[in-house]
């Protein structure tokens, strides 16, 4: 069963359990603040369900995103990215949106995670809906 743990009018956090993953749907733009504390909340929140299942996904849905602000995504990239992968964070799973500004966006931070992050044990993989990432996840926890 998901569980909503997040919700504000820009963004909402989901907890499925079955995957195991936190589901991030963006809403509308967010300023540098709010998307600093949806993805922090999101992080102690996978933190704690880790300890439990030993594993987590990460899957930003990006599908209502008009853009992203680029300060957050250079601290998404230097700050979060390093602190999700300390957490024991290995996937992330962008489910993409038509909008050319987000697909960017998302771009530049798998390229960094390509660059920093696999080397790290992070891999970034990209879906046109939840359920194909979901998926994709599972396949990865069962071959690993």
């Amino acid at each position: 069963m998901i569980t909503r743990i997040f919700e504000k009018e820009y963004a909402t956090l989901d907890y499925d359990p079955s995957v195991p993953c936190v589901i991030a749907t963006t809403l509308k733009f967010m300023m540098l603040e709010e998307f600093k504390l949806h993805l922090d909340f999101g992080l102690e929140f996978m933190k704690e369900k880790i300890k439990e299942t030993g594993k987590m996904m990460w899957l930003p849905d990006t599908t209502l995103t008009g853009a992203f602000d680029d300060e957050g995504i250079k601290w998404v990239i230097k700050d979060w990215t390093p602190r999700a992968i300390a957490a024991g964070i290995k996937h992330v799973g962008f489910v993409i949106s038509e909008s050319e500004w987000t697909n960017m966006a998302t771009e530049e931070y798998s390229e960094s995670v390509k660059d920093n992050g696999e080397k790290e044990g992070m891999t970034t993989a990209f879906f046109k809906d939840v359920e194909s990432a979901k998926n994709w996840f599972r396949d990865m926890s069962i071959n690993q």
